[in-house]
């Protein structure tokens, strides 16, 4: 993969993790965008949504969607899925755009889409329980969500507190699908994190920032 340096011409780059790096192996690694977080039960725990009683209900939402898709077709559940709470905004902000991306979800294979939220979506391990592994990084990593994407926003605070070299970036106004409700805002943001980690100008978090006091630093 190539992007501009900032001499104007196209240089190579080590690998990046584009999503959320499920193959696990970071010494392949240089550097992480994770655009959004996941999904309600992902959340460190609200009081009002333990982290056991949201893990549930996402895996009841997730079978029940996947049994919507084998009785009822891809084209009538796009229609309901693509105005859920998250991706509204999108549509508010670009109908045309929300429509195209709406008619490329329903032309997804049924069978695939089921079987993904069974046996990905609906297993997939909380990202709380690789707390050890994700806090021993030390890579570059760039957290992006929308302020309107309620269900990412506590998972992903989560993270720029856990993951050492993370930086955070909230979009406004904006819901799940951050690169195609913002994508000039968006693409101008990773080519500024490439260009910092290419500069080695991206550093892990100085650890006198975690101080408990706002206005004193630990003695």
């Amino acid at each position: 993969m190539t992007w501009p340096t900032s001499s104007g011409t196209s240089q190579s780059t080590v690998p990046t993790w584009w999503g959320f790096p499920w193959g696990r192996s970071p010494h392949f690694t240089s550097a992480c965008a994770i655009a959004n977080g996941r999904d309600p039960w992902w959340s460190p725990g609200a009081a009002t949504d333990p982290p056991a009683r949201g893990q549930s209900q996402f895996r009841a939402d997730a079978e029940r969607l996947a049994a919507e898709v084998e009785t009822e077709g891809m084209e009538k559940v796009a229609k309901a899925y693509a105005q859920n709470a998250s991706r509204v905004q999108f549509q508010n902000k670009d109908p045309r755009g929300w429509a195209e991306w709406r008619d490329q979800f329903a032309g997804h294979s049924a069978a695939g889409t089921s079987m993904t939220l069974r046996n990905v979506q609906a297993k997939r391990p909380s990202l709380l329980d690789l707390q050890t592994e994700l806090a021993s990084l030390q890579l570059p990593v760039l957290l992006v969500a929308g302020d309107e994407d309620d269900h990412a926003l506590d998972i992903t605070l989560w993270l720029k507190r856990t993951l050492p070299g993370a930086g955070l970036c909230l979009f406004p106004k904006t819901g799940h699908t951050v690169n195609l409700e913002e994508p000039a805002r968006f693409n101008d943001l990773l080519q500024e994190f490439l260009w910092r980690v290419e500069g080695n100008a991206w550093s892990v978090r100085d650890p006198r920032s975690f101080a408990a006091s706002s206005m004193f630093p630990e003695d």
